[in-house]
């Protein structure tokens, strides 16, 4: 506990000797990406039954989802920004019939996903240049997710982040793109506004 206090220190420390004051960010974008399990970095498609003898449960995930985000975050020093973000991801999939955990057949052809995150983020400037940053983005939320196949069904799980690579032109009004993986997709662009 005294060494986290001691880092929490150091960088509140760090944060108030920074040159520029620091600011709040607001984002609004979207992204892509191939298949919803990205999100937990999980890749593949679902086998609700977990039956190994039979076909996949879930086949042909669409490969056009539009993820939609929107997010805060507090400047606390000039390499790091750390705040929250919530976003919206729609897609739809064929699926084989199959049993539920509930012993209910599930007979539908087609399975819509609704999924709603919530998200804690932190975004590291790692080069500057006069307007142009080069960052990386992490972050880590829960989800909420709504798939109808003959019925809704509904289910809480966790969700992540990892953008290795994203730029961005800083002004009061600015644009930043970012390639990664998780839930705001594999590609993601949007508009950012500094206050």
């Amino acid at each position: 506990m005294k060494k986290f206090l001691g880092v929490f220190l150091i960088l509140v420390g760090v944060a108030f000797a920074e040159e520029n004051e620091p600011k709040w960010v607001f984002d609004v974008g979207g992204g892509f990406a191939f298949y919803s399990s990205f999100t937990n970095f999980a890749l593949g498609l679902k086998n609700f039954d977990h039956y190994e003898d039979e076909p996949l449960d879930e086949i042909d995930g669409d490969c056009n989802m539009i993820v939609a985000n929107m997010g805060t975050r507090y400047q606390l020093m000039q390499m790091l920004e750390l705040g929250l973000t919530m976003g919206y991801e729609y897609y739809s999939s064929k699926v084989n019939p199959y049993e539920n955990e509930k012993g209910f057949v599930k007979y539908a052809d087609t399975k819509d996903n609704h999924i709603i995150h919530l998200a804690a983020e932190a975004k590291i400037d790692w080069i500057n240049f006069s307007k142009i940053q080069l960052y990386s983005r992490v972050g880590a939320g829960v989800q909420f997710d709504v798939e109808k196949i003959d019925d809704y069904e509904m289910n809480l799980s966790r969700t992540l982040q990892l953008s290795p690579i994203g730029i961005e032109y800083v002004n009061t009004v600015g644009f930043y793109t970012e390639l990664g993986i998780g839930y705001r997709g594999l590609y993601s662009a949007g508009i950012s506004f500094r206050l």
